[in-house]
Order: C-alpha cells, then sequence, then structure tokens
C-alpha cells in the first residue's frame, strides 16, 4: 500500500507539470496567430521582426551592392556640396575685397568731400568780405589777384554787387571776367 499513496502523490506533480506546459503551448500558438493576423492586417510586418532579431541578421549580397549604390551616391553629393562650398567661399572673398576696395574709396570721397567744403567755406567768408566793401574798394583789390582767383570770388556774389564792382573795374579786365563768369 505504499507503493500506491507514493503513487498517488506523484501523478499530481505530474499533472501540474504537463498542465503548464500545455497552457505555454496554447500561448505560444495563440501568440503566433495573433503575429500572423497582424502581418495579414499590415499592422506590423513579421520580416521586420525577424529583421530585430540579432541571429536573424544575415547579410545578403542585394544589401551589400545597395549599400554601394547609395554610398557611392552620397560621396558624389558630398563632393558636388564642398565644390559649391569653396566656390562660395571664394565668391565671399572676392565680395569682400570689392567692399574693401569700395570701403576705402568712400573715404577718400569723403576726405576730398571734407576739403572743398572747407575750401568752399573759404570762399563764401571772402566773397562775404568783398560784399561787404565799396564796390571802388572792391575793384581795386580784385584787380591785384589772378582771374581764376577772382571768377570764384564774384560768382558768390549777388548780381547786382558783382555788376557794381566790374562796372569799377578797368573794361579790359571787366570783359576778361565776364566771360570766364559765362562758363
Amino acid at each position: 500500500m505504499a507503493k500506491v499513496t507514493a503513487l498517488h502523490r506523484e501523478q499530481p506533480r505530474r499533472r501540474g507539470f504537463l498542465t503548464i506546459i500545455v497552457i505555454l503551448l496554447v500561448l505560444v500558438f495563440i501568440s503566433a496567430l495573433g503575429l500572423l493576423l497582424l502581418d495579414f492586417i499590415g499592422i506590423v510586418p513579421i520580416s521586420s521582426l525577424l529583421d530585430a532579431v540579432p541571429w536573424s541578421n544575415s547579410v545578403k549580397e542585394d544589401d551589400n551592392v545597395d549599400t554601394d549604390q547609395v554610398t557611392a551616391r552620397l560621396e558624389a553629393e558630398k563632393a558636388v556640396l564642398v565644390q559649391q562650398r569653396n566656390k562660395l567661399a571664394d565668391d565671399l572673398a572676392a565680395k569682400e575685397t570689392e567692399l574693401a576696395t569700395l570701403q576705402s574709396e568712400v573715404e577718400r570721397l569723403q576726405q576730398e568731400l571734407q576739403i572743398e567744403a572747407g575750401k568752399s567755406a573759404a570762399k563764401e567768408s571772402v566773397a562775404a568780405i568783398y560784399a561787404n566793401m565799396p564796390a571802388k574798394d572792391a575793384a581795386r583789390i580784385l584787380s591785384e589777384l589772378d582771374d581764376d582767383e577772382v571768377v570764384p570770388i564774384l560768382s558768390r556774389l549777388k548780381k547786382e554787387q558783382a555788376a557794381a564792382i566790374l562796372a569799377a573795374m578797368e573794361s579790359g579786365r571787366a570783359a576778361k571776367l565776364t566771360l570766364a563768369l559765362s562758363n
């Protein structure tokens, strides 16, 4: 009887073990069916799952060809981009040089303008002095100066003042200055 009791004790253990194995097999079967259904619907492709498994990463010959083609295309694009970058850098350097040249030209012209403005202010001041003088005195002093110096002074005076000064000058000199003023 002792043997019969021992057998009865082992049977529930075996049944429990077999039950667990059957449940696990059913779960695996249901999971496989679920994956097939998801693949059929298009939600989860099985091929993407197989690619994710580390031991299924066998490299195919076609993959190498595609990778080589992509690498070659990317290298060609990189070369074009480097060439474009170099051209743009050269263009930028040329524009910077042109800008520097133009800036120095602007500075030079500004200095010339300041000098001319100073000269013009000085000539205006001298013209104002002659405008305040009597015409005879102005004519006597201007007769001593060269025509190149007299013409700018007379051109800055009012017409009546310039006419009075020219009238007070010797007629030959007044005629030459009148011609110079008209030009």
